[in-house]
């Protein structure tokens, strides 16, 4: 009875026995596919997900940050769950609210003060134009 009900799932009649497209081993392929789908694509982006939330949830008081709209600036106040208020013009005070997941870069460039930086961004966009 029970080779009879295996046939039946394989689709397989009793009495006969036709070669199956994959050679017999449809479900290993199967199996083999779904593994590859999850280590290549879904695995690697629940890892990026992860990341961001720390990156966004650590965000502090000084930290350099790009918002999704492209707005550039420096947090002030990183103590709400949900917002920071970012200044994004020092010289007028000026500070916009923003959720915390509109913020896309968190710390884009080094600061001033950083030698390995230093001289190297200008020299770039000269070559690129010689």
């Amino acid at each position: 009875m029970n080779s009879s009900m295996i046939a039946i799932l394989v689709g397989q009649s009793a009495g006969q026995s036709s070669p199956s497209p994959f050679g017999g081993n449809f479900i290993f392929m199967m199996v083999i596919i779904v593994a590859a789908f999850y280590f290549i694509i879904l695995r690697p982006q629940k890892k990026e997900q992860k990341r961001r939330e720390q990156l966004i949830g650590g965000m502090k008081k000084g930290d350099k940050v790009v918002s999704a709209g492209g707005i550039h600036g420096t947090v002030v106040d990183a103590s709400r769950k949900d917002t920071v208020v970012v200044e994004v013009d020092p010289k007028r005070s000026a500070r916009l609210t923003f959720n915390r997941g509109s913020i896309s870069v968190i710390n884009p460039e080094k600061t001033d003060a950083d030698p390995k930086d230093a001289g190297g961004s200008g020299s770039e966009s000269s070559k690129a134009g010689k």
